[in-house]
Order: structure tokens, then C-alpha cells, then sequence
């Protein structure tokens, strides 16, 4: 014919060589070989003739080219555009690309899984001193309050008077009949309002003043040992603790992460009376909550 037209061949027992050259007699244009009779209906391969001349020889698989006999048995004509394509990617992907990957999530997943076991053991840890520590501070306030003095409010004392402070707790005047704590820093306050605010600060709601530290009443025997800090400053964090082991370090540098400003301390002593965090706030040095402690102590030379 004097068209350009397209020869579909059946796999059959030829050479596709030899397809190839009688399709070309012909005239065609291009030799599309569809597979035929394999186990594989859509296996196909490189053609080893690739055409002769400006014939294209290409292969296809059994169903598309029985989808194309099955049109053209119908007298339908069909058009067909034989294009440069990109492989199927998916039957290339090298075996050991599959086992490389695989390995690569399995150690990924491995690593943060023990990274996350190894996060909530410490926040487990920190969560357990912090409970020893409340509770060894709460037994401390307790004695404390203990030795406090309590004093009833008589008719005609003092504190009945119209210009005698108020209660700081509860801001109400004193009556007569009431009962009063007196702390050592001599502000004195209603018992029922004063005490539940000892146990939780162990402070004088006024002043500040430690009543742990005014009693003499060590927290623990560990802490007594090394702490060695006098007045009423009540913020004492572990990291600065550490510095007085040192002692033969002429000046030390408390340097707290969380406000960027670095104090310098004439000796290892006076690092403990430096306020950054209050010990409710840095227990063990879980001042984040995460592990990571605000305070770092640098003693240098």
C-alpha cells in the first residue's frame, strides 16, 4: 500500500530477524511483535534486530497486542504513535536498593525507639527524686511548724489595734481569741492561714525568710554537709552545690543557660548564697523538666 502503515507480528517460531525483513519488504513503517504462548503474557524483551533502516521494530505484551488483533478483526482502524517511553521502574529497582532501605528504617526505628526509652527512664528518675525531695522537704516543714511559737490574740493586745498590720495571708485584722503563729523573722500570722503556706513555701510570706534555715532543720544529712550557706536565702539549686568540692579553685562562674548571665564568685562559698532557681524549681537538675538542668557550674583555675 502507499500508506505508512505498521506490521503487528505474533511471537511465533521465526527469528525476529527474519519478521523484521519481510515486514520491511512490505513497506511497513515499523514491526510490532506481541508475545505469544509464554508464561509471562507481558514479559517482553529488546529486540536483538532493532529495524532496517528507518523500520522500528519494537515488542509488546500478549494482552495489548490481542486487544489490537481484536480491533483491527472489527475493520477498525487503528492509529498507533511508537514513542521514546521511560522504563517501568518498578521491575528495575535493584535488590539491594529494597535491603538497603529496609535496613536503613529498622536502625532508624531502632535508635529512636531506645532514644525514647532512654528519655522516659530519665524523666522517670528525675520525676522520683523530685517526690523524695517534696516529701523530705515536707517533713522538714512539718517539724519546723512544729517548733514555731502559737500565741492566742487577748482583748487589749497589740495586735487588736486599728493601726496594727494585718494578716498577710488572708488580709484580716486580728480579734481577739485568735490564734497566731509567730515566725522567727517576728511577723506573726493566723495558724489556719499561715501553716498550709509554710508546708508549701517554708518561707515567711513577708520576708522570705527560710524557717528551715532559721530553725537549724537540715533537709538531709548530705545536704547539711555541703551547703554551708548562711542568711535567709532560700534558692539553692544541686549544680551549685557541686562547687564547693572544689575548693582549691580560685574563682568559679555560675552561668545560667536559661537568662544568658554569667556571675563571678570570689571563692567556692559564695557560689552558694548566688540565687538563679529556687530548689522547687531545679531538683537534681531537672529544671526543664526534660533532663537538661538551666544552672551549669564552670570552676576555673
Amino acid at each position: 500500500p502507499g500508506k505508512s502503515w505498521v506490521a503487528l507480528i505474533p511471537r511465533g517460531n521465526c527469528t525476529y530477524k527474519d519478521k523484521i525483513r519481510h515486514a520491511a519488504a512490505q513497506n511497513a513503517s515499523a514491526v510490532v511483535i506481541y508475545n505469544v504462548g509464554s508464561s509471562n503474557a507481558n514479559e517482553t524483551i529488546t529486540m536483538p534486530h532493532a529495524g532496517l533502516e528507518d523500520v522500528v521494530a519494537i515488542m509488546i505484551p500478549e494482552p495489548k497486542g490481542k486487544e489490537i488483533v481484536s480491533l483491527l478483526e472489527r475493520n477498525i482502524t487503528v492509529m498507533m504513535y511508537i514513542t521514546i517511553g521511560t522504563r517501568n521502574l518498578q521491575k528495575y529497582v535493584s535488590r539491594t536498593s529494597v535491603v538497603f532501605v529496609s535496613i536503613s528504617f529498622i536502625v532508624l526505628m531502632i535508635i529512636s525507639l531506645a532514644w525514647l526509652v532512654f528519655y522516659y527512664i530519665q524523666r522517670f528518675r528525675y520525676a522520683n527524686a523530685r517526690d523524695r525531695n517534696q516529701r523530705r522537704l515536707g517533713d522538714a516543714a512539718k517539724k519546723a511548724i512544729s517548733k514555731l511559737q502559737v500565741r492566742t490574740i487577748r482583748k487589749g493586745d497589740k495586735e487588736t489595734e486599728p493601726d496594727f498590720d494585718n494578716c498577710a495571708v488572708c488580709i484580716e485584722g486580728y480579734k481577739p481569741n485568735d490564734v497566731v503563729r509567730i515566725l522567727p523573722c517576728r511577723h506573726l500570722f493566723h495558724k489556719s492561714c499561715v501553716d498550709p503556706w509554710l508546708l508549701d513555701h517554708r518561707t515567711c510570706p513577708m520576708c522570705k525568710m527560710n524557717i528551715l534555715k532559721a530553725l537549724g532543720i537540715p533537709v538531709s544529712a548530705s545536704q547539711s554537709s555541703r551547703s554551708g550557706e548562711k542568711g535567709n536565702s532560700s534558692y539553692l539549686s544541686r549544680s551549685l552545690a557541686l562547687c564547693p568540692l572544689f575548693p582549691s579553685y580560685s574563682s568559679c562562674y555560675v552561668i545560667d543557660l536559661l537568662r544568658g548571665v554569667p556571675t563571678e564568685m570570689s571563692d567556692s562559698t559564695s557560689l552558694l548564697h548566688s540565687a538563679f532557681i529556687s530548689k522547687e524549681e531545679c531538683v537534681y537538675g531537672d529544671c526543664l523538666g526534660v533532663g537538661i538542668c538551666v544552672t551549669v557550674v564552670a570552676c576555673f583555675v
